[in-house]
């Protein structure tokens, strides 16, 4: 996302999109695979992006485009997603059945065993594995507490 003239007083089409897809329960992944091109930066920046606007008293309520489309394709928190094979069950259910531990709050415990794999210098899909996490939320996980 390149900021311009007009991103000063309106958010442009990425972040309308990137925003709608957080309104509508999206994980960083969703948004990922859903916005080609689109980075953990760029969606950093569209949050970044409105929440200027907001402070200025900007209206950033307009985006019916961005969302009519997310409509025809599911949301993330309750439907199918796209390209997948999950029918009835959520994204966060289908998750949970590779990575039981998958978007469940982190526990004390889960931080220290963390810090010790990691100063072990044990690698994050193994990591993951033994925390029953994605290896996205290890990584995630990894940068709040500073080890990487």
């Amino acid at each position: 996302m390149r900021a311009n003239m007009s991103s000063r007083r309106k958010l442009n089409s990425q972040s309308r999109r990137v925003l709608a897809l957080i309104a509508e329960g999206c994980s960083y992944d969703q948004i990922l695979e859903r916005v080609p091109g689109t980075t953990y930066k760029d969606i950093f920046e569209a949050a970044g992006q409105a929440l200027s606007l907001l402070d200025r008293g900007v209206e950033i309520a307009r985006g019916a485009p961005a969302k009519a489309k997310l409509q025809r394709t599911a949301t993330c928190a309750s439907g199918p997603v796209p390209g997948r094979t999950i029918e009835e069950r959520s994204y966060v259910d289908a998750m949970r059945e590779r990575h039981a531990r998958a978007y469940e709050p982190w526990q004390d415990a889960e931080d220290q065993s963390l810090k010790a794999l990691v100063r072990g210098g044990i690698g994050v899909g193994e990591i993951a594995s033994r925390l029953q996490r994605k290896p996205s939320a290890i990584q995630s996980r990894m940068r709040k507490l500073s080890l990487i």
